[in-house]
């Protein structure tokens, strides 16, 4: 078992604002190719 918490605090805080930053985008883009596929 992986303890996340302690991973976390070992992240270097430009890389837990960039992995924010392209979860964001990554969601965009999802939610944008599903409502094409659904035809909107």
């Amino acid at each position: 078992m992986v303890n996340h918490e302690w991973q976390s605090e070992r992240l270097p805080k430009k890389h837990i604002e960039f992995t924010i930053k392209n979860n964001i985008i990554l969601k965009k883009l999802t939610s944008d190719l599903v409502s094409v596929f659904r035809g909107r």
